[in-house]
């Protein structure tokens, strides 16, 4: 059995905390079963704090994005995405998709969220920023992001 299989079988009730550092080598198949399967399956009930590290796939933005939108992570309180992601230009689908999902009512208990590498281009960019200003944020206490060529406004929301 995979680890995805295994989390899905035993649903560890206690698990709070999960660290996947090579999100895109956690099971054998990769496209049948993967972690996005695991949180749809609502196998992490008391997960707090999920931190993804070293995968290079935008549609890993978009998995998350998915299990956001499903209501899947109302628990979260702590989100760590250091994924090198590699966008192309003209694609930034993952990262939409992703900053569309940060709302209050999907996450309402997230209060760390952390996007240090992911490379944001200007779509990507507008879109997080639009999410980060929107009423309906998650109460968010801590930000880290990195972004290049901000304009004026857009450095206003960060700071405002």
């Amino acid at each position: 059995p995979t680890l995805c299989s295994a989390l899905i079988s035993a649903k560890p009730q206690k698990l709070r905390c999960l660290r996947i550092e090579r999100v895109g080598k956690i099971s054998d198949d990769g496209e049948s079963e993967n972690l996005f399967e695991v949180l749809k399956a609502d196998a992490l009930p008391s997960l707090r704090q999920l931190h993804l590290s070293e995968g290079k796939k935008q549609s890993h933005l978009k998995g998350l994005a998915e299990v956001i939108s499903l209501g899947k992570l109302q628990g979260l309180e702590s989100l760590s995405f250091g994924l090198a992601v590699q966008i192309p230009n003209d694609d930034e689908e993952g990262v939409v998709a992703f900053a569309g999902a940060l709302r209050r009512s999907l996450v309402p208990s997230l209060r760390e969220l952390f996007l240090p590498k992911l490379g944001l281009k200007r779509e990507g960019t507008e879109a997080i920023l639009k999410a980060l200003s929107d009423p309906e944020r998650p109460p968010l206490e801590i930000v880290q992001l990195t972004v290049n060529r901000l304009t004026a406004s857009q450095a206003d929301v960060i700071c405002g």
